[in-house]
């Protein structure tokens, strides 16, 4: 996944990937998420990577197609985090969610110094190479459930205001360089990325075979999403959403429905006042 430039549409003058504007007519650009995961290597690749699932699956071809079309026309968008997070975007149009480097930077987190946080900056730098910064982490899901190993509140973003700028990738990335033992100068394989819009083919194409004949459309959320005990085995789609993230952003939030507290109702009523719907999970 090397760094390229590519003309400008109104300049014509080279705009390097990792820019979100022309750095010479300051116009702007596309997503670098958005860019490297609609390259035609890429593309080509998936497809090529589903030509073969396609040629395997023989008596299920037709579950499949109806796994990739409930995930391509479906599937949200989701991140699950703590209420407190919660309660604090839906005080204001103003307050951002902010991701790990934004938290480092602003001084409001330390790195906790586990194994993730020592080689998260070397992962996100080979994804989102100039641009990391940027990414902010959710994951596919058909019925508004999230991952409850990074909240209890899981908050489900709008398509219209996400989609166009978000990209899936078929696991947790630092999970994914781990099992594929990627060394520190190794390029990242293609073809296990896509657009927002190609999203039910990379599901189809990881999945496959933990769909049978019997299956139904209400049993794909739990071969799109497996939460485990700990957020190193959950197994799901990540969401890679480049730029902010408002309460505006939001469609919906399900919160605990085992919780009852001062909190919960407060937060209950501050998503109400910001005409977010409230859900329970």
């Amino acid at each position: 996944m090397s760094v390229v430039s590519s003309p400008c549409n109104f300049c014509s003058f080279d705009v390097p990937v990792s820019s979100d504007r022309c750095p010479h007519c300051a116009r702007p650009s596309l997503f670098p998420n958005v860019t490297l995961a609609g390259a035609r290597a890429q593309t080509d690749a998936l497809d090529a990577r589903f030509s073969v699932v396609s040629g395997l699956v023989g008596q299920i071809s037709l579950v499949l197609q109806r796994f990739l079309e409930e995930v391509n026309y479906k599937s949200e968008a989701v991140i699950a985090r703590p209420a407190a997070e919660v309660f604090r975007l839906a005080t204001s149009d103003r307050e951002l969610y902010a991701n790990f480097y934004g938290l480092i930077d602003a001084g409001t987190r330390l790195p906790n110094g586990g194994h993730w946080d020592s080689v998260r900056e070397t992962v996100d730098s080979k994804f989102f190479p100039y641009f990391k910064e940027h990414i902010r982490f959710g994951a596919l899901t058909l019925n508004g459930k999230g991952l409850a190993n990074y909240g209890d509140c899981f908050i489900l973003l709008r398509d219209d205001m996400v989609g166009h700028r978000s990209t899936v990738f078929e696991e947790n990335t630092i999970n994914f360089c781990e099992k594929k033992n990627i060394a520190l100068l190794d390029g990242i394989p293609i073809g296990h990325t896509a657009t927002w819009l190609r999203r039910g083919q990379l599901a189809a194409t990881k999945l496959w075979s933990k769909l049978h004949g019997e299956m139904i459309p209400l049993d794909f959320q739990r071969v799109l999403m497996s939460p485990a005990t700990t957020s190193a085995d959950d197994d799901f789609i990540e969401v890679h959403i480049y730029g902010s993230i408002s309460i505006r952003s939001v469609s919906s939030v399900s919160i605990d429905r085992n919780k009852s507290s001062v909190k919960i109702r407060a937060l209950r009523e501050k998503l109400t006042k910001q005409r977010i719907q409230v859900n329970e999970h």
